[in-house]
């Protein structure tokens, strides 16, 4: 589809996006729209009063009035305008919450989204870029979120018609009085009504012209991969890279500075070419804005002066005319400006709620998993043939295997040949493209997915932990057992330093969010990984290549306790390394997506195939000092 008739939408889908969106805003903030339209109408009316008063006071003076009348409507006028002002600032510090509530949710409305989409989803690099450019949208072209900007644009509306209908009401006397005059001149003084509304019309249409033209100029520049791919890296090297204090020695000891700093000014200098483009159209577009504010100031004096000449309009009526009667062409700028944005916000809104609408293609399943006494679970893989979205080389080649819980297996291999795929597959953050997976002889599909992956606890390479406490890392969740917190994390190997720890499990980890967080290491991090799976208590337990950092002996280490903690719940060890063989009934040895070999580790070494040269290559990384293995 071209990128014209996707950017073009009718008036119905316009209408409908436009009403999920205040749909959503009142789910984030009940009530925000209304207040704000509230606010919008007081300060509408507020600015009439001065108006209004410096007619009177002038036609007072001019009249011959009491001072003490002309002092009375001054007070009456000004005690009006107090209590427009005042009002619309109480329903302005009344919004105060609801404001900040809708800016901020709005955003984790979508962070929402990706956090609870299908896995398989997350890797897709079409929803990847999708993400980006919501991103650029909520957080670049609208730094308070689109749903606040749809909001303010459309308030603005709301405060346009309300002044516009409050000029006309003020300038009543201009068209009154029409009918009414006489002499030579009177149809021309009479014609200037329709002349004036036409100018407006007019000038209207040009500005309103321009106006779009330059907004629709900055999307473009917002949305263009000249801008986003620039400026998407700029902020990676700034904040992922030069950002971080974890990043700071690398850049010190490699002598990085001066590469970062101008690798990020090429990238501010692609990005800025779209910039200086914008800013020349502003700089257009301003001169013209000026020349029609010059032509509309001199038709409004035109008009109201013709009146009062004709008698039509009295002394303070010119004051107060003129600056109404701006109000009026000002008020219905204010609605076409503000039309002609919502205009613009229609094709990024669309942009985000298509990226919300994405589906979730997985089969969530509807069977419970079995509470069995027995703990006997069978897992099989029956001819599994499996390719990453977007590929079109296999990862994985009819794959038959099977295990039972209580049993141990360590599933090795090179780097590349699949072994991790498997587990992702396993635990259906993928689903095979032929072929099934069976938990006692029912397709793994049919299960009900959350219950489901209750059965796993997985370690990877590269698990995470983010910076909150140590507790709540192991625990995933801020309510946990302290004392079963406690004995996991020592199970794991890390008794001794959380010991040196004055909060103990309470310790935050890391100095992202508190200058008291403590650092960890690579391998203090993975056995904080392997106490959060045994927290979770899952009868089945996959260690993808967690020790992966550690050194030989620090491996074995870890692999020993583990295995003592795993009892008689499934494990099965996925490593390039041969370390936790040692510890399982059965060896699987993957080789370019297929199954190689199963076996224990004498029938694979007598055997002379893929296993034994990955042994030989291994095994002087397991021997002591004496040149004894000690695996």
């Amino acid at each position: 589809m071209s990128k014209n008739k996707k950017d073009t939408i009718s008036f119905k889908e316009k209408i409908n996006l436009y009403k999920r969106a205040l749909s959503d805003v009142h789910k984030i903030s009940p009530g925000y729209m209304t207040g704000r339209c509230a606010v919008q109408f007081f300060n509408a009316l507020e600015q009439f009063i001065p108006i209004y008063l410096s007619g009177l006071i002038v036609d007072g003076i001019s009249g011959g009035k009491p001072i003490r009348e002309i002092i009375i409507t001054i007070i009456i006028m000004l005690a009006a305008g107090f209590l427009l002002q005042s009002s619309g600032q109480c329903f302005h510090k009344l919004l105060t919450e609801k404001v900040q509530r809708l800016k901020h949710y709005s955003n984790i409305m979508i962070n929402e989204k990706i956090i609870n989409m299908d896995y398989t989803k997350i890797e897709d690099p079409e929803v990847q870029r999708a993400n980006e450019k919501v991103t650029q949208i909520n957080d670049g072209e609208y730094a308070n979120g689109i749903l606040f900007g749809i909001t303010e644009e459309m308030s603005i509306v709301f405060y346009g018609i309300c002044t516009v209908i409050g000029a006309l009401i003020t300038t009543a006397d201009l068209y009154a009085n029409a009918s009414e005059l006489t002499g030579e001149n009177a149809w021309l003084i009479n014609l200037s009504v329709p002349m004036i509304i036409a100018v407006i019309v007019v000038l209207m249409i040009i500005e309103n012209t321009i106006e779009s033209k330059k907004l629709k100029a900055e999307q473009a520049m917002w949305r263009s991969d000249e801008y986003i791919n620039p400026q998407r890296i700029r902020t990676s090297l700034m904040y992922t890279y030069a950002g971080p204090y974890q990043t700071g020695k690398d850049i010190l000891l490699y002598n990085q500075q001066g590469f970062i700093s101008k690798r990020v000014k090429e990238l501010w200098d692609k990005s800025n070419v779209k910039m200086c483009e914008r800013d020349r159209l502003y700089l257009k577009t301003g001169l013209i804005n000026q020349v029609l504010w010059f032509i509309r100031t001199i038709s409004i004096y035109a008009f109201v002066g013709f009146r009062a000449i004709a008698g039509a309009v009295s002394a303070g009526g010119v004051v107060k005319d003129v600056q109404s009667f701006t109000k009026v062409w000002w008020g219905i700028n204010r609605v076409a400006e503000a039309y002609t944005f919502l205009n613009t916000l229609v094709v990024p809104l669309k942009t985000v709620y298509e990226f919300m609408d994405i589906k979730e293609e997985k089969y969530m399943g509807t069977i419970p998993t079995e509470k069995r006494d027995d703990n006997e679970y069978e897992f099989e893989f029956k001819h599994v043939w499996f390719k990453y979205p977007g590929s079109e080389q296999y990862v994985l080649k009819d794959i038959n295997l099977k295990w039972k819980i209580g049993e141990k297996m360590a599933l090795v291999g090179r780097n590349g040949c699949g072994k991790s795929t498997l587990v992702k597959l396993l635990c259906r953050l993928y689903d095979p493209n032929d072929g099934e997976i069976t938990l006692n002889g029912i397709n793994i599909k049919k299960y009900k997915y959350e219950e489901y992956m209750a059965l796993f606890s997985v370690v990877f390479q590269d698990s995470k932990l983010f910076s909150f406490s140590i507790a709540e890392n192991v625990a995933a969740s801020d309510m946990y057992d302290a004392d079963k917190v406690k004995d996991c994390v020592i199970r794991a190997g890390l008794g001794d330093r959380l010991s040196e720890m004055d909060n103990g499990i309470e310790t935050l980890l890391y100095k992202d969010f508190d200058e008291k967080g403590v650092e960890i290491s690579g391998g203090e991090a993975q056995k904080l990984c392997l106490a959060r799976a045994v927290y979770k208590g899952a009868p089945f337990i996959v260690l993808d290549e967690p020790t992966a950092a550690l050194d030989p002996v620090s491996e074995h280490d870890i692999y020993t306790k583990f295995n003592g903690i795993v009892g008689t719940r499934t494990a099965i060890y996925i490593s390039h390394r041969l370390s936790s063989c040692k510890f399982c009934d059965e060896i699987t040895v993957m080789n370019e997506g297929t199954i190689a070999e199963r076996g224990s580790h004498e029938e694979l070494i007598q055997k002379g195939g893929v296993y034994e040269k990955l042994w030989e290559a291994q095994a002087e990384y397991y021997k002591d000092s004496a040149g004894k293995l000690f695996v």
